[in-house]
């Protein structure tokens, strides 16, 4: 409940006062924090990826040479909704 009223009702800056919206809302942002959220609790992992039993990603290594690999960094929102961020970390081809 703590996370859902800091990372979702009090982000939004008017509150739907349509019961079918405060459930779209509230839908979205289960999806997001069960699929797309990393938890410091399950090691940065996801509970959808703790659920189906997902390897861990692929760790990459920082040294402190000129080999490091180039990175993407990918943010998008889950269906457009700005306060549920999705943010991939990918090494460019």
């Amino acid at each position: 409940m703590k996370s859902l009223k800091n990372e979702c009702t009090r982000r939004l800056i008017l509150i739907p006062y349509d019961i079918e919206e405060i459930r779209e809302e509230l839908s979205f942002y289960i999806v997001w924090y069960n699929q797309f959220r990393p938890h410091e609790y399950l090691k940065s992992k996801t509970p959808q990826e703790v659920y189906n039993h997902s390897p861990p990603l692929k760790v990459i290594e920082f040294k402190h040479n000129s080999n490091l690999p180039e990175l993407k960094l990918n943010i998008s929102y889950l269906d457009g909704w700005k306060h549920l961020p999705v943010v991939e970390i990918k090494e460019a081809a």
